[in-house]
Parts: structure tokens; sequence; C-alpha cells
């Protein structure tokens, strides 16, 4: 048996939130296993501080807004890693057809300069904005609250900076990921 002061009353906040947290996961990652580690961060977490159980208001609350935070950085970092492993897997097709190599080599420098050109004629704040929104996931909402900007400015730049690549561009999945290649490089 543990011999912590706060361990009884940890084990009784476990059992009696675990289902609300896990009914809330479940809504916020439709995925069983993304939940339940989810809620094992937050419980992991909760036990560091545990010495601070007592100055916690509202115990519900405090666990069930940290799931939630818990849960939206696993569901971006999932669509991060699907989005890379698409690239991939894009990647990859375009590398085992010996035939269209070349070409495609010659199309992808082409298309990339043309890409370059076109990003720089974005203001720095444009570029910020299609990076969180393309690149790292973030909606229109959380990307105002990073940038400190009205979510009316985000939606009307976001579609200003499209408006600029999509004049040179035909804006597809490969233009993502020249995007990406462009704004990172």
């Amino acid at each position: 048996m543990i011999s912590d002061p706060y361990y009884d009353k940890f084990v009784s906040i476990y059992h009696t939130y675990y289902d609300d947290l896990y009914r809330l996961g479940l809504r916020l990652s439709m995925d069983p296993d993304m939940t339940k580690d989810c809620i094992q961060e937050v419980f992991t977490y909760f036990w560091v501080k545990r010495n601070r159980i007592n100055e916690i208001v509202n115990i519900r609350s405090y666990l069930l807004k940290h799931l939630s935070r818990v849960i939206y950085a696993a569901v971006r970092k999932d669509q991060k890693k699907r989005k890379v492993d698409q690239l991939f897997e894009l990647q990859n097709e375009l590398v085992f057809n010996p035939e269209n190599r070349f070409l495609e080599r010659q199309e992808d420098s082409q298309d990339r300069n043309r890409l370059l050109k076109a990003v720089r004629l974005l203001s720095k704040r444009k570029q910020q904005i299609i990076r969180l929104r393309f690149l790292e996931g973030y909606d229109y909402e959380e990307i105002a609250s990073i940038t400190s900007l009205k979510t009316s400015t985000v939606y009307n730049l976001s579609h200003q900076a499209l408006k600029v690549l999509r004049d040179t561009f035909v804006i597809n999945f490969v233009l993502l990921g020249l995007i990406h290649i462009c704004l990172i490089g």
C-alpha cells in the first residue's frame, strides 16, 4: 500500500470521474485507445501535482478541461503524422516510377521556384497564417488566438494568401507539400 496522504483521495477522484472523462474523450477523439492514453496522461500529470488537490475548486471541471487540451494536442499530432505519412506515400509513388522521375524533377523544380516567388509576395503575417492552417493543422479560431487577430481577419488574410498562390498554381495536395518545404526551408 502506498503511504502517501493523497493516495486515497486520488484513487477516489480517479474512480469518480473516469467515466465522465472517457465519454468526453471519446466524443473529442473518436478513438478509444487515444482517449485512454490521454486520460492516463491527465492522471499522471494530476498525480505529479497531487499536493495541489486541495487548491482545486472544481476537480471535475479541472480534469475535463485538462483532458480536452491533451486530446486536442494528440489529435493535432496525429493529423500531422498522417499528413507526413501521406506525403511520404505520394513521394514513394513518384520515386518508384523511373520513367517519369526525370520529368517530375524538372517540373517540381519549376513549381518550387514559382511557389517560392509567390510565397515571397505574401506578407509575413499571411505566410504565418498559411503555415499554421495547412502545415500545423490549426483551425481559424485557434489561429486567431495564436496571432491575436480576429477570426474574420484570419479568414480574410488566408483567403488573400491562397488567392495569390492560386494565381500561381492550382492548389492541390502536392502544392501543400511544396508550401511546407518553402516555408520551413
